[in-house]
């Protein structure tokens, strides 16, 4: 088992080691905030958006040798986010970008940021379909697009991290 096994869980997306965390909590951010204009929008996730950004965070992890924990989050998330995929609670793009969350920053912080994502759900439900009234027929327009509570959650999640990484 030796460093093999300890190269599987070493990025650390809480504790930022370096300026490969923080390029890569940015990168989230941008990601998903993009993402979320766009499903907002037209309620889909571009196919060459996710896998544009799922490029570059392998990039980074393969430049920070931790390429093995990005794939590891990867398949995870990929497997975890599958069932509530085939159940219909969300479209494969939002599966996608869990997946792309998966291996940026490892599954259980990807996990985390999808529950709280949720948690903002009721607030951001109402101003949403007021908004979306705009763009879309009213059917349409009651959906949520997912990737706006994950974009909220991702920049209050980053916030925090800047904030206790500095200390």
């Amino acid at each position: 088992m030796g460093t093999a096994f300890l190269h599987l869980f070493p990025a650390n997306a809480w504790h930022w080691h370096g300026y490969a965390e923080l390029m890569i909590w940015i990168g989230l951010v941008v990601y998903t905030a993009i993402a979320a204009w766009i499903d907002f929008r037209e309620r889909r996730i571009p196919n060459k958006w996710t896998l544009l950004w799922l490029l570059l965070f392998f990039g980074v992890h393969v430049a920070n040798q931790t390429l093995e924990s990005s794939l590891v989050g990867f398949i995870l998330v990929a497997v975890l986010m599958y069932i509530p995929t085939l159940l219909g609670l969300w479209g494969q793009g939002d599966w996608k970008m869990s997946m792309v969350l998966g291996a940026a920053i490892g599954a259980l912080p990807a996990l985390v940021i999808w529950f709280v994502g949720f948690l903002f759900v009721p607030f951001l439900k109402p101003w949403i379909y007021r908004a979306s009234l705009r763009h879309l027929p009213e059917g349409q327009a009651r959906s949520i697009p997912v990737a706006v509570p994950v974009f909220v959650a991702t920049s209050a999640m980053f916030v925090v991290l800047l904030f206790f990484n500095r200390m």
